[in-house]
């Protein structure tokens, strides 16, 4: 393989694509190498054409014909946002086509639900901007819809369910009961760090519970600085 600026970043990508598949039971150590030098080969070819070395990694796996299964169980277990852009895709461009139009029917179900939810506060003749105690229930408008996107992305089982549920239902049920004093100092800080442990509840769901190794929490790093890019912009 080549000289590349990204040389020992893409040797770690390959010495972990490496080791995945050598965890296949169906695939020996004889095979192993051959594939391995296949995929350094469309690796090289892919440099060629002024790919990124991450992105002529993530095209040189997809490419390699029989072993799309594990490519993909690749990129579950290495949720980089490019893996996730490009890896996991449908079984054809038909199905593939078929799952974003749901995925996205999806979004834009949850999301005009957010916008009734932050309506609805209003029918009960609160204010956004002039009631301070529209500021604790904020995030328990929106934050909720988000998890249950995010959750409704994989099967859901009842514990999986009851860990989407409860951390959203016990602070709504302590907004509604508590007697905040209006603009005093426990509504407000219940204002500011209500969303900051809701939007931990968030990571929780986002790394399905897996939010140990640091590769993990990164994900969610950056997962959140595209999100608050993407609400900013829309705001």
């Amino acid at each position: 393989m080549g000289v590349h600026p990204d040389a020992e970043a893409l040797e770690s990508q390959i010495d972990q694509w490496r080791d995945f598949v050598r965890g296949r039971e169906t695939i020996g150590s004889a095979d192993v190498e051959e594939l391995e030098d296949h995929l350094r080969a469309r690796i090289d070819e892919l440099l060629g054409t002024g790919l990124s070395a991450d992105e002529a990694f993530v095209v040189a796996v997809m490419r390699m014909g029989n072993l799309d299964e594990v490519s993909k169980e690749f990129a579950r277990a290495h949720t980089d946002r490019l893996w996730k852009q490009l890896a996991l895709v449908g079984e054809s461009p038909d199905e593939d086509h078929r799952a974003k139009r749901r995925d996205f029917l999806r979004m834009g179900a949850y999301a005009t639900a957010a916008a009734v939810a932050i309506k609805i506060p209003a029918t009960f003749g609160l204010d956004l901007y002039e009631d301070s105690f529209y500021g604790t229930i904020l995030g328990l408008l929106v934050l909720p819809l988000l998890g249950a996107y995010l959750a409704g992305k994989r099967p859901l089982t009842w514990r999986r369910l009851l860990g989407v549920v409860l951390p959203f239902l016990v602070p709504a049920i302590l907004a509604s009961v508590y007697p905040f004093e209006p603009r005093g100092s426990t509504e407000l800080l219940w204002s500011l760090h209500l969303p900051l442990v809701l939007w931990l509840v968030i990571g929780v769901i986002y790394l399905e519970g897996e939010w140990r190794p640091v590769e993990k929490r990164m994900d969610f790093v950056r997962f959140s600085g595209e999100w608050f890019i993407y609400f900013s912009l829309i705001g």
